[in-house]
């Protein structure tokens, strides 16, 4: 994943405010010796930086790559691209709760009161 959060030391370097009172005004008044590209530059800088950042952070969703850091809160390390592992490969089934058991464990009960045991269950 590439997305990175905007700091506030990054803003403070693009924002408007940073600039001094006069930015035209010559350097050895206290300006910047800006023109008026200079400004309209100026007050491009910050929503520029936020557009980047979007972008990446679109790029990041339409790549997949942000599931590997979104945390499911299923354990410490458990990102959305475990759980999408999980379910593809079957070992969902034995954390997933059911009426207060694993899904794996509840279906092993059900096949046990019905009657069948697992190699039948495995014929059908």
């Amino acid at each position: 994943m590439n997305t990175t959060k905007i700091l506030q030391t990054e803003i403070d370097e693009v924002s408007v405010a940073s600039l001094p009172p006069r930015p035209t005004s010559p350097i050895l008044r206290g300006g910047l010796g800006y023109t008026s590209v200079d400004m309209r530059a100026a007050f491009d800088r910050l929503p520029l930086l936020i557009i980047e950042r979007l972008n990446t952070l679109i790029s990041d969703i339409e790549s997949g790559s942000i599931a590997e850091v979104i945390s499911t809160g299923i354990d410490e390390e458990h990102t959305l691209n475990t759980l999408f592992s999980d379910i593809k490969n079957g070992n969902l089934a034995s954390y997933l709760d059911v009426g207060g058991k694993s899904l794996a464990t509840a279906l092993a009960e059900l096949r046990e009161a019905v009657g069948l045991n697992k190699e039948e269950s495995e014929v059908e």
